[in-house]
């Protein structure tokens, strides 16, 4: 088996595309801000957790806006996506195990 060789040399080496600094390191905690997003979960009764419901938050993050909901039912935070990726989402979470689609279930209690 022949053995793989490695070009060390500098010039082979690519700059970084950003600072470390620049990285978000803990996107855990980050907050979505609304500008227009989409709820893709379940519908839970009375709340603003409506499935399809489209919001136009400006500036406000999507925590500000459903404050109360999103403290009794945390995980319908990662429910949220932008128009634009909202079919695909719906996709991945009616195709199959994906982390959403496990999120889904737990958020319509089946």
């Amino acid at each position: 088996m022949p053995k793989r060789t490695v070009d060390l040399e500098t010039e082979s080496f690519k700059e970084p595309l950003q600072n470390i600094g620049d990285v978000d390191t803990k996107p855990e905690i980050k907050k979505k801000r609304c500008g227009t997003l989409v709820y893709i979960g379940p519908t839970i009764p009375k709340t603003g957790l409506v499935s399809g419901r489209v919001f136009v938050c400006g500036a406000k993050s999507i925590d500000e806006v459903l404050a109360d909901d999103l403290r009794e039912y945390p995980i319908a935070r990662d429910m949220f996506v932008t128009p634009q990726e909202a079919a695909e989402v719906r996709r991945k979470i009616n195709g199959g195990k994906t982390a959403l689609s496990e999120k889904y279930r737990l958020l319509s209690g089946k």
